[in-house]
């Protein structure tokens, strides 16, 4: 038998479209891109039973990458800016956005470090900036000034360790370049793109800081919650400012009048949670519910109020340091991702303003974050900015959850992610609600 013997050269009659169109910037540059296309290509194939295609990119930043979407130059564009994502659907440029990652940014310059920024310290990314561009002002006259440059991710690192300047780059570029480039750097601080576009390290003003009376620990969060009786198939507990009341939904009627909080949840009131920011049921206890309030939580009995073992309190930044990291200063809603499968069975997403996080609250690690309209296309749709409260519906298997924000509310299939239902006045649907004053 003779030994097989490789081709030379492989001749086909068949030319392979394209059929996939890309505009992005630094994902291309970094190799990144090619690996995903070549996936996915390799996916349609063996999945879909497609005939082979090619993806082709264009490079181009955020704007230039929607522009490329609007003149139909590109079919898919990866983008990293929330505001220019948000006007692209605003403008009907693009019919929906989707969360795929976050980039890893670095701030480096030259090993003479000009501007004299700290290495290897615990200084905020805002601190830093501050400090590099005072050191610029200061020397744009002199002979030796301080610069900043900004260009494409390979081209801007490359010309920064030449010139002996600082700049941005991704951490996936950091690791495509050559080595000689990048030891001709110092890395000054590493971080999690932001999830949501604003200024870098605001920090708003403080109620109460002008000598005004002290405001309660939740009161600048959302000021109702609501979580569903794990013993009772058709009710809810709804809570709002320093009461509550118990909701049949199937019937919207209530259990007796609206109850001040603490005359029934004695561990509330020991330990002077008011009002209740947000709830969620314990992953593997349903019976057990995490309460915040302000920066604190607490991990309560919902049949006896008291708290549970282990039940804290604690600092929620503290047990779950993403939210820290996230910017999270209070929670203002918060559900089970179950719905998702097994796999996600301890992971809860947390709401605070226009910002979700997804966490594994039980082996504490960041799953994703972002945008929350640009995660979930039902409250888009739902114009929900903001999230007051969330509670699975009855009887649904956690497949349908009620989402209250502002005056309305939004019943939504999970699962598809679209409503099922509203948005519409809270008060006009949920009589009780508006019986008990609470719209």
């Amino acid at each position: 038998m003779s030994e097989p013997v490789a081709p030379s050269a492989v001749y086909s009659i068949r030319q392979e479209k394209v059929l996939l169109r890309i505009a992005t910037g630094g994902s291309g540059q970094s190799g990144l891109l090619e690996a995903l296309a070549k996936a996915f290509v390799q996916y349609c194939i063996d999945s879909k039973g497609v005939e082979p295609f090619l993806v082709e990119w264009y490079k181009s930043d955020t704007t230039f990458s929607i522009e490329n979407l609007r003149k139909g130059v590109a079919d898919v564009a990866i983008t990293y800016h929330g505001v220019a994502e948000k006007t692209a659907l605003d403008d009907n440029i693009v019919d929906r956005v989707v969360y795929a990652w976050r980039d890893h940014w670095l701030l480096i310059g030259p090993k003479t470090n000009p501007a004299a920024l700290p290495e290897n310290s615990q200084a905020s990314v805002f601190s830093l900036f501050t400090k590099l561009f005072s050191q610029m002002e200061e020397k744009k006259d002199s002979q030796s000034p301080i610069k900043f440059l900004s260009r494409f991710p390979f081209q801007a690192i490359r010309e920064a360790a030449n010139r002996g300047e600082y700049t941005v780059t991704d951490k996936g570029t950091w690791l495509a370049i050559e080595d000689e480039t990048r030891e001709k750097f110092t890395i000054f601080v590493s971080a999690l793109a932001p999830p949501q576009s604003g200024s870098l390290g605001t920090i708003p003003p403080q109620p109460g800081s002008s000598g005004t009376t002290p405001p309660q620990p939740g009161s600048a969060g959302s000021n109702k919650a609501a979580v569903p009786l794990s013993w009772s198939t058709d009710e809810i507990y709804f809570f709002k400012d320093r009461q509550y009341v118990r909701i049949n939904t199937v019937w919207d009627t209530i259990d007796k009048n609206a109850k001040d909080v603490w005359s029934m949840w004695p561990a509330l009131k020991d330990l002077e949670f008011t009002p209740i920011n947000a709830i969620f049921s314990a992953p593997e206890n349903k019976i057990d519910a995490y309460f915040f309030c302000g920066s604190r939580c607490a991990r309560l009995n919902t049949q006896t109020g008291q708290l549970a073992d282990d039940g804290g309190p604690f600092n929620f930044q503290e047990k779950w340091p993403c939210l820290k990291d996230l910017g999270f200063d209070l929670v203002d809603a918060a559900m089970s991702f179950g719905f998702k499968g097994p796999e996600s069975a301890s992971v809860i997403c947390f709401f605070r303003k226009e910002t979700y996080a997804l966490v594994d609250v039980n082996q504490n690690f960041l799953v994703e974050a972002g945008h929350t309209a640009l995660r979930f296309n039902a409250l888009a749709k739902a114009n929900f900015k903001t999230i007051d409260a969330v509670v699975f519906k009855p009887r649904r298997g956690e497949r349908e959850a009620y989402f209250f924000s502002g005056s309305q509310y939004a019943l939504v299939d999970l699962i598809g992610d679209k409503i099922a239902w509203g948005p519409v006045n809270v008060d006009t649907m949920w009589r009780s609600l508006k019986t008990v004053g609470f719209y």
